[in-house]
């Protein structure tokens, strides 16, 4: 940038011209690069809304400034205090949003004309496209950085490919995806990189595309079916990315959302099946009170049927909506034990209300994992409310955490009435529960659904009237990740 802005200066025969970057958090627009500058001006700051700089990002429009010219009294006071007699200001802008102001100002000499602010305005969009692609190249060399220190299981493989749609890096987590080794992908063209994968021809010209038009490409999902090893299913996004050396590179992001792909397969009948049972009921109450004149008694029952079924189909929706809406995990490391015994505080209420005892039992110095915390909090409230429910008359639940065969084990033990055998082998369908219209049926299926998003697993052992312990089992980060 400390280079563009001179050359920028030279083009448009200005004396004076300035690169501005907005902050995010104090909303205020600060130099960055300039020429011609004095230092007062270098170092002051713009907030949002304020001529000159200021007006321009926050509406996203151009301008178009000359001595004497139809202008507010503000910005013709402004241009005066800095002896400017013609300026050019434009938004320098992502796809998404302002990030900057591009000023060029002459002091003297011929106005800027409307044919200078177009070209001028090209370049702010340009400018923007290239200071979000460095933020992206950014990003991606910090993760990869990140990868390369770490041997654990990713969710997400990145590959970067060049113009000619030839592998010039992939991340340890599309390695571990494909079964590949560094020396099998890295120079090979994409397609013979994704043999296995479905529509790769899509995904090529996804690639071309985000090239071309400078930009982040959708590129839909991907099923990749390989000799010997799972089938997955990928959401795929492309980035264009700016070198530096006029070298065309796109970064093609594979997010594995195999696990929320079989949720949905699993949920998508059940739901019209559970929706269209208290939808019918309500209906078949509405119409009954509608074509027929009944005793008081008669027409409250009626609306509390109503009132039941739309809360029965609310609280369905609502379960779904906190799936639909995840974006996958966040992952992070973590001390699980730090992690459980934040709980407690989360589900304290239930407990007191119906008289259960919380015992932790937490194995001291366990290793670190990663995961999302705030999903895996979702599980463990999820687990501890179960676990009341089959405690009507109160009782006690033991949480206790071990390691065994390289995975983390996480107990849920309850003294509660347990569960039926034949119960047992439905538990995690969808909708399935025991509590009546208190429950969903959709706990333990989201549950298994962020267990094995983090390559775990969740298994429940129960006898009817002695209890049930459910283990869950989570991969731990390696010695070796540790110590780098």
């Amino acid at each position: 940038m400390r280079q563009l802005v001179p050359k920028i200066a030279e083009a448009t025969r200005a004396e004076r011209a300035s690169l501005m970057l907005l902050d995010d958090v104090s909303h205020e627009l600060t130099v960055r690069a300039a020429v011609g500058l004095p230092p007062e001006a270098i170092a002051s700051r713009v907030a949002l809304g304020r001529p000159i700089a200021g007006w321009v990002a926050l509406h996203g429009r151009p301008l178009l400034l000359a001595s004497g010219s139809e202008q507010p009294a503000e910005i013709q006071r402004a241009m005066r205090r800095r002896e400017i007699t013609s300026a050019l200001s434009v938004p320098v802008s992502s796809e998404r949003r302002v990030i900057g102001v591009l000023n060029v100002a002459r002091l003297n000499g011929h106005p800027f004309a409307p044919p200078d602010l177009r070209s001028t305005a090209l370049l702010g969009e340009r400018i923007g496209l290239y200071l979000e692609a460095a933020q992206l190249h950014g990003a991606l060399e910090r993760r990869q950085a990140l990868s390369a220190t770490t041997s654990e299981e990713r969710s997400t493989g990145l590959l970067v490919v060049d113009g000619a749609l030839r592998v010039v890096s992939a991340n340890p987590g599309f390695l571990r995806a494909t079964g590949l080794d560094a020396s099998q992908a890295i120079g090979r063209e994409l397609r013979s990189v994704l043999p296995w994968v479905r529509h790769a021809a899509d995904l090529e010209g996804r690639v071309h595309e985000a090239l071309g038009a400078h930009r982040q490409v959708d590129g839909g999902q991907l099923i990749h079916r390989a000799p010997g090893l799972p089938v997955r299913v990928y959401s795929c996004r492309i980035h264009p990315l700016e070198t530096g050396r006029g070298l065309e590179r796109a970064v093609v992001m594979l997010e594995d959302i195999t696990a929320r792909e079989r949720l949905a397969d699993a949920l998508a009948p059940a739901i019209a099946h559970e929706l269209r049972n208290p939808l019918a009921n309500a209906l078949a109450c509405a119409q009954l009170l509608l074509e027929r004149p009944l005793r008081k008694r008669d027409r409250v029952d009626g609306l509390l049927r109503i009132r039941t079924s739309v809360q029965r189909a609310v609280a369905i929706v609502e379960s779904l909506l906190r799936v639909a809406t995840s974006a996958g995990p966040s992952i992070q490391e973590i001390d699980i034990n730090d992690l459980l015994a934040g709980t407690p505080v989360l589900v304290d209420d239930r407990l007191t209300s119906q008289n259960v005892r919380l015992t932790m039992d937490l194995a001291p110095e366990l290793p670190r994992m990663r995961a999302d915390p705030v999903l895996l909090q979702q599980v463990f409230t999820n687990l501890v409310f179960n676990a009341c429910a089959a405690m009507e008359d109160g009782g006690s639940l033991t949480v206790g955490t071990s390691v065994r065969d390289g995975m983390l084990e996480i107990l849920f033990a309850d003294t509660g009435h347990g569960i039926r055998a034949e119960h047992l082998t439905r538990i995690f369908d969808p909708f399935f529960t025991t509590r009546g219209p208190a429950g969903t049926g959709l706990g333990l299926t989201i549950s298994r659904a962020i267990v094995e998003q983090h390559r775990g697993t969740i298994e429940v052992h129960s006898q009817e009237g002695w209890g049930t312990t459910v283990t869950l089992r989570l991969p731990v980060v390696s010695v070796a990740a540790s110590a780098a």
